[in-house]
């Protein structure tokens, strides 16, 4: 199921924190070169209704900024298969790597978590700066 029919079908027009069904699809498949990045062997990368709720609440009730949800919501495969640069994130943060990308002069970024040996599963995405991302490794640019 395409992101957009996810959304569509648990998340849309939900209430803040409102309980949904559990339920992940496929995003895309990085390319190989950010395979050995990420150390595995054709990992594809998933999100979960609890992450793009997660990211919906965010952006749409805590942040007022709905517009910066639905433009996540379109480039999440952008953000993640033509990414600018790859960091390391944080060992006291949730997710291992974060993939970020320019889109109409606004800096996005997507954290990622190691599933398993074929699975990489997106836990938020958001607009940031260069500033925030300085306390992170550059793993590839």
């Amino acid at each position: 199921m395409p992101i957009k029919n996810l959304f569509s079908k648990h998340i849309k027009n939900t209430e803040y924190g409102e309980e949904i069904d559990i339920s992940h699809t496929f995003v895309c498949t990085p390319r190989k070169e950010i395979q050995t990045i990420t150390k595995g062997s054709l990992r594809k990368v998933f999100i979960s209704t609890r992450s793009l709720k997660h990211i919906y609440d965010r952006h749409v009730f805590d942040k007022k900024m709905p517009r910066v949800f639905y433009k996540i919501l379109n480039n999440l495969v952008n953000i993640i298969s033509n990414q600018d640069k790859i960091y390391l994130n944080s060992p006291e943060k949730r997710g291992d790597y974060i993939f970020v990308k320019e889109i109409d002069n606004q800096t996005y970024m997507c954290t990622v978590e190691i599933i398993d040996d074929n699975r990489l599963e997106i836990v938020s995405s958001c607009t940031t700066g260069e500033k925030y991302l300085s306390k992170f490794t550059l793993l590839w640019s």
